[in-house]
């Protein structure tokens, strides 16, 4: 059995998206997804409602905002070898877990898997934005020279990273002052300061480019505004 993990808090509509998606996926093994809503929103309510019955789906409330708190508290319900973790604004590839699930099946001795991320924007990006900014980061997207192999641990994203569960029966968990918390000022990459931390314990990540999950890109994600915030979130993750 594999565990899908996703937390997600007052977004609705793509959420939406993420689990239509997750209803047409290729099954490698049976699995288990559990979500974890980490706001007080209805219509997040009203989306799991509309589409429990497609999917082997768990719902649980994590009152305490932040998304690792949401990712900690779902980590006793992780039934499975096999942990993956992904947003709530993704569509993944048909095979997605099939990838992830044949990597780790023939790669004994590495704990720590990630699969590739690619954008699904709203329209083509305009040519400052492609020519100033770092898309890789502000958006999330992996680049596309990364080959498969075995892997650094900053190259595994929250959008797409599996582990073994034995890390998490090891006693590791998700660090509650990093990530997404409901504020604009939040310190960026809670599950890379988490695999950097599972790497300093002997851990070894293996990226997986076949793993393929699209990010939605949003319409407003391509403001000079918003982009700036990112940027000052990622500064406070590079400065920590």
């Amino acid at each position: 059995m594999i565990t899908v993990i996703i937390v997600t808090a007052e977004n609705a509509a793509y959420l939406r998206q993420t689990l239509v998606a997750l209803s047409r996926i290729a099954r490698p093994c049976p699995f288990k997804l559990l979500v974890v809503h980490n706001s007080d929103d209805q219509a997040t309510r009203d989306v799991v409602g509309e589409l429990k019955n497609r999917l082997p789906l768990h719902y649980m409330h994590e009152p305490r905002r932040g998304k690792n708190w949401g990712c900690n508290a779902a980590i006793p319900h992780i039934e499975g070898d096999l942990a993956v973790f992904t947003d709530d604004d993704v569509v993944p590839a048909r095979d997605w877990l099939v990838r992830l699930y044949e990597t780790a099946a023939t790669k004994p001795d590495y704990d720590i898997f990630g699969g590739r991320i690619v954008p699904l924007w709203p329209r083509p990006p305009e040519p400052w934005l492609l020519e100033s900014v770092p898309i890789t980061i502000v958006f999330g997207i992996s680049p596309d020279d990364w080959a498969e192999g075995p892997s650094e641990p900053w190259k595994m994203w929250g959008g797409n990273v599996a582990f073994r569960t034995r890390i998490f029966a090891a006693g590791h968990r998700f660090n509650t002052s990093v990530g997404p918390d409901g504020t604009a000022t939040y310190v960026m990459g809670s599950e890379t300061e988490f695999v950097e931390r599972l790497a300093k314990a002997g851990h070894r990540c293996w990226y997986v480019p076949s793993a393929v999950v699209q990010h939605i890109i949003r319409e407003e994600q391509f403001d000079r505004d918003w982009i700036l915030r990112r940027a000052f979130r990622y500064g406070r993750f590079e400065g920590r």
